[in-house]
């Protein structure tokens, strides 16, 4: 029960244990863009035999995407309080701060090499088909 209704908030634990699917979905989308940038340049290197490969890409780098992910996470929220009461739940608080920093420009990074990388593969398809 609440005596001061001042005194706010959420224990830290409970708006990780909110967060954490979210968080690790966002991870693993921008990392499966990426691996789908990886598919698509193994289907042009390998054109011949990609037929072969079956779906043992996909089904590699989808498990890598989520394992990758929920490592992330758990090394994000390595120095997490657990004491703390959060008036808004989210993964960044002061003790998460610079890993959190470094997670959300990685996975900028990530989105844009990405888009810049699919756009060539986008573009040497096209003049290839012409040729």
């Amino acid at each position: 029960m609440i005596s001061d209704p001042c005194e706010v908030g959420l224990p830290s634990s409970l708006c990780i244990y909110l967060r954490a699917p979210t968080n690790i979905c966002m991870m693993s989308f921008s990392l499966f863009q990426l691996m789908s940038l990886l598919e698509r340049l193994l289907a042009l290197w390998k054109h011949r035999n990609y037929s072969y490969y079956g779906p043992t890409f996909g089904y590699a780098s989808a498990g890598l995407c989520i394992f990758v992910s929920i490592g992330v996470l758990l090394w994000q929220l390595e120095n997490a309080d657990f004491h703390d009461k959060q008036t808004y739940c989210s993964i960044a608080t002061v003790y998460t701060r610079d890993r959190t920093e470094k997670v959300c420009f990685t996975m900028c990074g990530i989105n844009m090499a990405t888009l810049l990388g699919l756009t060539a593969v986008f573009l040497f398809n096209k003049v290839a088909r012409k040729r």
